[in-house]
């Protein structure tokens, strides 16, 4: 199935920080020109010595022309690329342009996803993580997701008795449902992220709560499939 651009080119690099917030929030910022930022610390042993190691995502609309490949996957990017869009951006207790310029390094690719597949495999064969859910990053999901893929699935082949495709249509039959619903719902956060940054006077605070409520209830049950 083919992969869907979004129209979004995105550039991601780690950068080492003092602190972050508590240490365990995400942030997701967006400006009137839709340039929006993902951050979060991803690093128990940079907590454990008191800094945070910070995972940052940098999007912005871009025409969606070609094919993704076209693109280029995890390209080196430099900083000039990428900062003129976020040169404005001071948020205060973080200072994003300070940020993107302290990364050891940068890398670029289009921002796809993949339109949920009406199966994962058949016989002893089947998909997990990317390969069968691909989705938009914007909900910091994907990992997460693929990791509970591997529980479930890893549970599955325990009470399978021996018969391993048997378990693998359970594990799909579990997952598949979950992780669609996560896909979907992280098109949609797009679509309302971007919405409001074309409309500076909608009442955002009000669209934030329910995109981020509707995000939050299918991602919850997204880990049903676990359990």
């Amino acid at each position: 199935m083919e992969l869907s651009l979004a129209g979004v080119h995105m550039w991601r690099g780690l950068t080492e920080l003092d602190g972050f917030l508590d240490g365990r929030t995400m942030i997701l910022a967006n400006d009137d020109r839709g340039a929006r930022l993902v951050a979060y610390p991803c690093s128990a042993g940079h907590a454990d010595r008191g800094k945070a190691l910070l995972n940052w995502v940098c999007m912005v609309p871009t025409p969606a022309a070609g094919h993704p490949d076209a693109v280029g996957w995890d390209a080196p990017a430099a900083l000039a690329d990428v900062l003129p869009h976020f040169a404005h951006w001071n948020l205060g207790w973080l200072d994003v342009p300070a940020v993107l310029t302290r990364s050891g390094g940068i890398l670029q690719y289009p921002m796809v996803d993949r339109d949920p597949l009406p199966h994962w495999g058949e016989g002893a064969v089947t998909l997990l993580g990317d390969a069968a859910h691909l989705m938009y990053p914007i909900g910091a999901n994907g990992a997460s997701q693929a990791i509970l893929d591997a529980a479930a699935l890893a549970a599955e082949l325990a009470r399978g008795g021996g018969a391993t495709a048997a378990a693998l249509r359970r594990y799909e039959d579990a997952r598949r449902p979950a992780t669609t619903a996560i896909v979907l719902a992280n098109r949609r956060m797009d679509r309302a992220e971007r919405a409001m940054a074309a409309h500076p006077g909608h009442d955002k605070g009000r669209t934030l709560e329910t995109v981020t409520g509707d995000y939050r209830e299918a991602v919850e049950n997204g880990r049903l499939g676990t359990e």
